[in-house]
């Protein structure tokens, strides 16, 4: 469901779905943190088949079906978002991605003071993301009800726009 719904291209989803079965049998849930989601996104290679790293489907899937505040959902408009913001104070981690992702999302919190859910922070990471990625690019592969919503045009549907990626502020450098 989440692999159609937010088009996350997972596409050997047996493979997948039985290793997130074995995954979720062998970690206690209730205190597990972002490390499960390292553990999800992560399948073995088997046989000839190469194994995969599908952190925006794991991300989703913990967000989800176990907590939505212990787990931001980690996708390419939200990290672009981040780094938008965080400018240099904004790490990497090619090896635990998730790990630095909830990394930069906490100190993104921090910084500007956000007191709302990760929730409303995932929609506006994910807005805002989609929205830039729009505005440098009008052929951007990005959701098509928020094309739609850029495409409008409105005066003030584009001024909200512009004060989600607050266009005008700098980000925050350490």
């Amino acid at each position: 469901m989440i692999n159609s719904l937010y088009g996350t291209n997972v596409y050997a989803i047996p493979r997948v779905a039985n290793h997130i079965v074995e995954v979720m049998a062998r970690v206690n849930v209730e205190f597990a943190g972002p490390e499960l989601v390292e553990q999800l996104a992560v399948t073995l290679p088997v046989g000839k088949v190469k194994g995969r790293r599908h952190y925006s489907f794991a991300s989703k899937f913990a967000h989800f079906f176990v907590d939505p505040q212990r787990f931001p959902i980690m996708d390419k408009f939200a990290k672009e978002m981040l780094k938008f913001h965080l400018g240099r104070g904004f790490t990497s981690n090619s090896v635990h991605p998730y790990l630095a992702f909830c990394k930069n999302y906490e100190l993104l919190k921090k910084e500007v003071g956000f007191t709302g859910s990760n929730r409303e922070l995932d929609h506006y990471l994910w807005l805002a993301g989609e929205y830039l990625a729009w505005r440098k690019n009008r052929k951007a592969q990005i959701n098509g009800d928020a094309r739609s919503l850029f495409e409008n045009r409105a005066a003030d549907i584009m001024a909200d726009l512009d004060t989600l990626t607050l266009s005008s502020a700098p980000a925050i450098t350490r």
